[in-house]
């Protein structure tokens, strides 16, 4: 009877967190503007305006406790990284576009078994040079978008083709639930020193 009481208490609270956070919430700056809204089905509507760039993503969410964890909707990898070898081991060869094939400009940060880090900024389609072999590495684009670290299947690979998913991609993404509030992430996956208001 006791478990059927807590069971019952906390549906009851968690329906009343949900609608009491439904809205939309809203930062608006200089040259960007960012926005969610919360829906009563557990769903979202993403929306962010940068200079050169505007786009939508819809997803669902849940809330734990203060945190709102979000997911998109349909859910997409945010990097796809096909491993070859090829010639001498040395000579390392990075080839990168968008899901759709097109040509991007990126940063690579390149990290070797022995944890040093090779930094490459302002790349564009492919970039070869001479390392050491490598232990992982991560993208980023040039609105900062960052892709997950990816860690090295192979022991003898040295030419890699990725294609990085261009568009921001929620995956069990944590942002903090304040009140009338909302402290999201950036593209970088770090919190940022703002907060989007519930209108």
């Amino acid at each position: 009877m006791k478990t059927l009481f807590l069971i019952i208490t906390s549906i009851f609270f968690t329906s009343f967190a949900l609608e009491n956070n439904i809205g939309k919430y809203e930062y608006q700056s200089t040259n960007f503007r960012e926005s969610i809204e919360l829906l009563k089905n557990q769903t979202f509507v993403y929306e962010c305006s940068l200079p050169f760039s505007n786009y939508q993503i819809k997803g669902s969410y849940y809330l734990i406790g203060d945190s709102l964890i979000l997911n998109s909707s349909p859910q997409k990898d945010k990097i796809i990284v096909r491993e070859q070898n090829s010639g001498k081991f040395e000579n390392k060869v990075f080839k990168i576009t968008d899901k759709k094939g097109q040509l991007l400009t990126f940063h690579l940060y390149i990290t070797l078994n022995d944890n040093s880090v090779i930094f490459f900024r302002d790349c564009f389609e492919k970039i070869k040079f001479k390392s050491k072999p490598i232990k992982s590495f991560h993208i980023i684009n040039t609105i900062g978008l960052k892709s997950p670290e990816y860690v090295l299947e192979g022991k003898s690979t040295n030419c890699f083709e990725v294609q990085f998913e261009n568009i921001r991609v929620f995956d069990n993404e944590k942002w903090h639930l304040i009140e009338n509030k909302i402290q999201p992430k950036g593209f970088d996956g770090k919190a940022q020193n703002y907060f989007l208001i519930k209108k």
